[in-house]
């Protein structure tokens, strides 16, 4: 029985400790952490609002910032990563279609309680961009020909973001954000044919296959602004 009563003693000191030191961290936490992650697509499968897809604009997929508790001011960071590779054709051509996007942005913002539940956030971006696709095309003849085009598409640029939260739970949230972005944008397209060509020796006079290379590139460069409206939605792990 004594044995039990120690056992006793011993637990609620341990858990008297326990609890004074969460009360510890937690008074000398001086910064939160918001992950959040877009969820159009989940939405849309579990509650089926329509048939129609509409076209988000807003291409980051991830989402993060550290915010202090004191001022709300904080750093911010969006990823967006976009990989798809199909491949068709019949009996007389292969064709394989790749694309492969990433999208980067950081910057400064401020959160700031509008009312007990809903967050507003003012920050500013700098962003960088990079979307390729490629189109590999070869023909099942005799010619052999195989013909490569890509399209590279550079972006750099900046501007101004807002964002609406509203707390669903101490450590969810559900958002959306817009922005209004400039953006320079270079832009290269390339073609590249691969082909075998027949040709006579000079000297002896015999047939021989030479395979034959032909490259065109062209760039082309623009600015402009970019508007995302406030239509996607994120889900948002506060910690």
């Amino acid at each position: 029985m004594r044995k039990y009563i120690v056992g006793l003693i011993l637990m609620s000191q341990l858990l008297a400790f326990e609890t004074y030191a969460q009360e510890e961290s937690s008074t000398s936490k001086k910064s939160e952490h918001y992950i959040g992650l877009q969820a159009n697509q989940l939405i849309r499968q579990v509650f089926n609002f329509s048939n129609t897809n509409s076209v988000l604009n807003n291409p980051y997929l991830l989402t993060w910032s550290v915010n202090s508790l004191q001022t709300g001011a904080g750093f911010t960071m969006g990823l967006g990563y976009n990989f798809n590779q199909s491949n068709d054709g019949d009996q007389f051509v292969d064709r394989t279609v790749t694309l492969n996007d990433v999208f980067i942005r950081m910057g400064y913002e401020k959160k700031s309680r509008l009312a007990p539940k809903v967050i507003f956030s003012l920050g500013a971006d700098v962003l960088f961009d990079r979307q390729r696709s490629e189109t590999k095309t070869e023909e099942k003849t005799q010619s052999d020909l195989v013909s490569e085009t890509s399209n590279t598409t550079l972006s750099g640029g900046f501007g101004p973001r807002f964002t609406l939260n509203y707390q669903l739970h101490e450590k969810i949230l559900i958002g959306t954000e817009a922005n209004f972005y400039f953006k320079w944008t270079k832009t290269d397209n390339t073609q590249k044919q691969v082909f075998f060509e027949t040709v006579f020796d000079p000297v002896t006079g015999q047939p021989r296959t030479v395979r034959r290379t032909q490259d065109e590139t062209e760039s082309q460069k623009s600015k402009r602004f970019q508007l995302n409206s406030p239509a996607v939605i994120f889900l948002i792990l506060k910690f």
